[in-house]
């Protein structure tokens, strides 16, 4: 009787290891910055995030292979920045369909404007993936604190010197035209002076002529 079972050789096992690594880096006017730095606001920002393959079997396989997934690998920038502070003017802050051999390396850049003042925080890149458990890849992170254009600082410190100096003159003003009252008084008081001192009248009978118009 013919056998209805064949034998079929079994794959050979892959032994290795999926591991990566993520790094991003921060451009201002093409100058590579550390994790706290300083820029103006309405200055651009250039953000590279690459993707290293450091393990020994290839990345993206899985994906295909296993999940069925048509992109394979994705890895995405999306809460790098602060939505309310930057906004992407250019590129792309994903990259999909990765696919890296042991020791190659893919990247995606994107450019954004700084448009709020203050200190913001750009994270880190998180990437969440499994082999033989859970694991997580997580580039660095950076500071930046966004300062004021300086001329519109010089415009502010404009204003507020000008209206300090209107309130200083207005205040010299007041002073002055109190000055010419206390001076003005101090003048009919002499006059006074002098009417009473060569009459015979006394300071309340020279009202009283006053105020009848003798």
């Amino acid at each position: 009787m013919a056998s209805l079972f064949r034998y079929v050789a079994p794959a050979p096992l892959q032994i290795g290891e999926i591991a990566f690594t993520v790094t991003k880096t921060i451009l201002l006017g093409g100058v590579a910055q550390e994790s706290n730095f300083r820029m103006i606001r309405g200055k651009m920002l250039t953000v590279n995030v690459t993707i290293t393959n450091t393990g020994t079997l290839n990345i993206g396989a899985y994906e295909k292979a296993v999940l069925l997934l048509k992109q394979g690998f994705t890895i995405d920038d999306n809460f790098g920045y602060t939505q309310s502070a930057f906004t992407i003017v250019s590129g792309a802050n994903s990259i999909a369909n990765v696919s890296l051999a042991p020791g190659e390396s893919a990247s995606f850049h994107y450019v954004m404007r700084a448009d709020s003042v203050g200190t913001f925080t750009i994270n880190g890149v998180v990437k969440d993936y499994y082999f033989l458990g859970p694991r997580q890849a997580r580039s660095n992170s950076f500071t930046v604190t966004i300062d004021e254009k300086p001329e519109l600082v010089a415009t502010y410190l404009g204003v507020s010197a000008g209206v300090t100096v209107f309130i200083v003159l207005g205040s010299i003003y007041t002073k002055k035209k109190q000055d010419q009252a206390l001076e003005e008084f101090k003048r009919r008081d002499r006059i006074l002076y002098d009417e009473l001192t060569g009459s015979s009248r006394t300071y309340d009978e020279y009202l009283d002529d006053s105020q009848m118009g003798r």
